[in-house]
């Protein structure tokens, strides 16, 4: 599943769009990728949630 914002962003870590009872039915099923932009910054940047557990130090550049 993605996400892709194009306004501006307040990161907060590991955040999830999903609920709570979603994550509960991804765990093991799906890794969760958000695209957005920080506020006063133009690059943009990317957070990988994964809720199946492949991959979990993936860090996209």
């Amino acid at each position: 599943m993605a996400f892709v914002h194009e306004v501006e962003y307040e990161f907060i870590e590991q955040d999830s769009w999903l609920t709570s009872k979603q994550q509960k039915w991804a765990k093991g099923r799906l890794t969760e990728l958000s695209g957005y932009y920080l506020e006063g910054q133009n690059d943009m940047r990317w957070q990988v949630l994964s809720h199946n557990g492949l991959n979990p130090d993936f860090q996209p550049g």
